[in-house]
Order: structure tokens, then C-alpha cells, then sequence
């Protein structure tokens, strides 16, 4: 439990008492890390959407700025949802990973 202990939110998605996904919002330092994770068997069925509307809402209730994440370069469909949702890809990206954010400020 120690690794989730600076955890804003930590959430686990089950389906028929199975667990199917999760999904945190991790405070490091002065940023705040978003992950979400989905079982191979349940990509593709709105899961990771469904978590990540969540985990926002839960950012955006605890004045959270923004958000950042990191992805593998070669996850096109991950990196195409995170987009739908705003994010955008920093200049951090590396050979194997891309790094997003997304601004949660409003009005400025």
C-alpha cells in the first residue's frame, strides 16, 4: 500500500466480480500522473474512457492544474483516446515513450 500512499484517487474496475482495469492519479512532487490500465480481453469497449472521465472529474475536484501521463510510442489506440480527451503530446517524448498533458485550468 505504500506505493499508492501520494495517490489522489486510485480506482479498480470490475465486471462480474472480476477485476477488468484500474486506473490513479498520482501527486509527484508538484505533478499529478495519470494511469489507466485495461485487461487485453476488455480493450476497446469504452473502459479506459469511462476511467479516465472519471479520474478527471476526480482531478478537477481537487484543483488539480494539470495532468500528465506517459505512454508507449507504439500504442496508437491509447494515444488516440487520451487525445479525444485534450491531451496533448509534450516536447519529453523519447524513442520508446510519449509524454501528454492536459491543462485542467479553466479561463485563463
Amino acid at each position: 500500500l505504500t506505493v499508492i500512499s501520494n495517490h489522489i484517487a486510485t480506482v479498480l474496475l470490475i465486471k462480474d466480480n472480476v477485476p477488468i482495469g484500474y486506473g490513479h492519479l498520482d501527486k509527484d512532487s508538484e505533478s499529478v500522473w495519470l494511469g489507466v490500465a485495461i485487461s487485453e480481453l476488455m480493450k476497446g469497449r469504452g473502459y479506459g474512457k469511462m476511467l479516465i472521465e472519471y479520474l478527471l472529474k476526480i482531478a478537477k475536484e481537487n484543483k488539480v492544474n494539470e495532468v500528465k501521463l506517459s505512454v508507449d510510442r507504439n500504442n496508437k489506440d491509447a494515444i488516440r483516446l487520451y487525445g479525444y480527451f485534450g491531451f496533448i503530446t509534450t516536447d519529453n517524448t523519447n524513442h520508446n515513450t510519449q509524454f501528454m498533458k492536459l491543462n485542467l485550468r479553466y479561463g485563463e
